[in-house]
């Protein structure tokens, strides 16, 4: 991803307004549609920590593994942040050692996958909430 920063989704984000508006089974399509299509912004921890190489991209060593954090909901449900732009990204308190890394809807799903304790991932845990 080239910069974090210009990251919007303003599709994904028009799609998920408009099926609150009108909850009909083509506007949960086309918001399907644009949650798969979309880029998001994850906290991530690495073990061993990666290099940045010059253009900012991060060089992992073999075996390195990465780490996602989890976010609860009331009932103890957790999920994975997904962040549809930097400004909602920049509520999450990076934690030592985590930082912001480029993810998609085919990340996520193989972290649900692999998480048998993963309810599923949420977009903008801090603003929309949307699970």
């Amino acid at each position: 991803m080239a910069d974090m920063k210009t990251l919007k989704n303003q599709d994904l984000i028009m799609a998920y307004r408009l099926m609150q508006y009108n909850a009909t089974p083509e506007r949960q399509a086309e918001f399907m549609q644009e949650v798969v299509k979309a880029r998001f912004l994850a906290p991530a921890s690495f073990d061993p920590e990666p290099e940045e190489e010059e253009d900012g991209k991060l060089k992992l060593k073999p075996d390195t593994k990465v780490m996602f954090p989890e976010v609860s909901n009331n009932e103890g449900k957790k999920y994975f942040p997904a962040f549809s732009d930097y400004k909602s990204a920049q509520k999450w308190e990076l934690k030592e050692g985590q930082r912001l890394v480029p993810t998609n809807f085919e990340d996520y799903a193989v972290m649900i996958l692999r998480d048998e304790n993963a309810a599923g991932f949420v977009i903008n845990p801090f603003d929309e909430n949307i699970r």
